[in-house]
């Protein structure tokens, strides 16, 4: 599996909602694993993004998947 590095930026209603954090990063780890691949950790990030998310997967296809899931 290859290991990539997903940057990510809230959008002004994902600040909006931020109390629903947690319960998106459940969701994203299930997606993961229902499309084999595997969240290997989520990091804070000061600047132009906000998260910076580690994500183990097949391929370039299956990371794209799960990206637009």
């Amino acid at each position: 599996m290859a290991s990539y590095a997903i940057l990510v930026k809230y959008t002004t209603q994902g600040v909006q909602h931020i109390k629903e954090s947690p319960a998106r990063v459940d969701g994203f780890k299930a997606l993961c694993k229902q499309m084999g691949a595997e969240m290997k950790s989520i990091h804070l990030a000061m600047g132009r993004y906000d998260l910076l998310v580690q994500v183990d997967a097949s391929d370039d296809a299956t990371l794209a998947k799960l990206i637009l899931a």
